[in-house]
């Protein structure tokens, strides 16, 4: 378990997090680079991509969409998901991030 500790304004919280637990590394065949220049960031409503040079992306999803514990984007390189624990007790597990090495898929 990862515990973070906010402290800010006179008061501290402690938050545990459960951590990642669902990860696909890019496979080294199509490395992704973001150079200092060159790096195209984009918002939509869901949201944000940061597009390389050379066509790699990678997709920050701003919107959790819950999914089953075992899925994979199927447009993606690689992916990070984790699970959290809802205000009202619930779990769920959403995609996080999203590595695209052919340009930003949406979704």
């Amino acid at each position: 378990m990862i515990r973070i500790t906010v402290a800010g304004f006179g008061r501290r919280q402690s938050v545990p997090l459960a951590p990642p637990t669902t990860r696909s590394p890019v496979p080294a065949r199509a490395p992704l680079s973001l150079p200092r220049r060159g790096v195209e960031v984009t918002d939509d409503e869901r949201s944000t991509v940061l597009t390389a040079a050379d066509g790699g992306a990678l997709r920050l999803h701003r919107v959790l969409d819950p999914t089953a514990p075992d899925t994979r984007p199927a447009t993606a390189a690689g992916h990070v998901s984790g699970a959290w624990e809802a205000a009202d007790g619930t779990r769920a597990r959403a995609v996080f991030v999203t590595v695209h090495v052919d340009g930003p898929a949406r979704g």
